[in-house]
């Protein structure tokens, strides 16, 4: 196994005893049973870290995107199985790496249907880029904050939610940029 999972793997470990917060290099370090230059070698912090653990799964990622669906889907289903992780990440300083890592799955999930669908022929590509980047943030947000406050609603409200978002944007918005309605 590569060293630099292996800091992936440990971090994940101990996350499940020991706050994200109270984590350091030389904890994680002796954790999986390397030292600092090691870790240093690989990451610049803790931080760099958890990215690496956010981004590795690109099986998250589709080329091809007919419809809302195939975008909420995979995201939804990769929350779920990494939860804790992910509600550990929002009560800690790497809080914004997960709303970021959010925002750039939407981002590029959003951008390949615009693009796939003939948008950005049709309301040049500015307006699609302005598309992509309101709706990923708004997006990014309410998953960051349907990960930090779970319990309080359902994933289904928070798919529908989402929907009538994409649904105003995709139709609405982008029929008032075309000049038509």
């Amino acid at each position: 196994m590569k060293i630099e999972y292996k800091f992936c793997d440990g971090l994940i470990e101990l996350m499940k005893k020991t706050p994200l917060d109270q984590i350091n290099v030389v904890m994680l370090s002796n954790h999986i049973g390397s030292n600092r230059q090691t870790f240093y070698y690989h990451f610049r912090d803790i931080g760099d870290v958890i990215d690496s653990i956010l981004y590795q799964d690109k099986k998250i990622y589709l080329t091809k995107i007919f419809d809302f669906e195939q975008i909420i889907k995979p995201i939804v289903a990769y929350t779920n199985s990494n939860y804790q992780f992910l509600r550990a990440i929002t009560l800690s300083f790497a809080s914004d790496r997960l709303l970021s890592f959010y925002s750039a799955y939407f981002y590029k999930q959003i951008n390949i249907y615009l693009r796939q669908n003939k948008f950005d022929k049709e309301i040049g590509q500015i307006s699609t880029r302005h598309i992509c980047r309101y709706l990923s943030t708004i997006f990014a947000k309410e998953m960051f904050n349907w990960v930090s406050e779970k319990q309080d609603e359902s994933q289904k409200i928070l798919v529908q939610r989402l929907r009538v978002i994409w649904n105003y944007f995709i139709k609405q918005y982008y029929s008032d940029l075309r000049g038509t309605r």
